[in-house]
């Protein structure tokens, strides 16, 4: 063979160093497309994850539904809340889609999110209407004031006895009433 480089056709692969303003270099890569590279978060990523983490669990410590649920409200209030909550919803997604019709976009998936929302405040209604003609909530604080005024019934109907009796009376009457709510749960199973 001869030491004279025989030319190859094609783009000739020179050093970015050595390439004049001319020449345009090429740049030799494997086949196929490149690997995604994924870069680790940094450092201020995770510490702004990590603080939006807390925000989000302040503000689902702080909302209303979580708030009746952990307050032990009454079966009805709880609901009556949760329909305002959905009213609210259906408020927002009605001016969302009025927004929405001012720009001329399709609207059509916020009417039927909507239409869901307000089906949803009507069957909690619904079901507001069922319980409070089934249920009897002993907790709630209608029921305890009820039987506050039936013991202010008693005491009356028992100032005519000597004090003495009346103590009794009281005291024994605290004793079979202390888990009244209990009992009275059993007897309206």
């Amino acid at each position: 063979m001869s030491d004279e480089k025989t030319e190859k056709p094609g783009a000739q692969i020179v050093p970015i160093h050595s390439a004049t303003a001319t020449e345009r270099p090429t740049v030799k890569r494997g086949k196929g497309r490149p690997k995604k590279v994924v870069l680790k978060p940094s450092r201020e990523d995770l510490e702004y994850h990590a603080e939006m983490a807390q925000e989000r669990e302040r503000f689902v410590d702080l909302d209303a539904v979580v708030q009746d649920c952990k307050d032990g409200k009454d079966t009805l209030e709880r609901l009556r809340s949760l329909q305002l909550q959905m009213a609210r919803e259906a408020a927002a997604l009605q001016f969302t889609r009025l927004e929405q019709e001012k720009y001329g976009k399709e609207t059509a998936q916020i009417s039927t999110r909507r239409l869901n929302a307000l089906k949803l405040v009507a069957d909690i209604e619904l079901e507001i209407k069922k319980l409070g003609t089934n249920v009897l909530d002993l907790h709630s604080e209608k029921v305890q004031k009820l039987f506050q005024l039936w013991i202010e019934f008693i005491k009356e109907a028992a100032s005519p006895l000597p004090p003495e009796q009346s103590d009794l009376f009281f005291n024994r009457l605290e004793n079979l009433m202390s888990d009244w709510e209990e009992k009275a749960s059993e007897v309206l199973r």
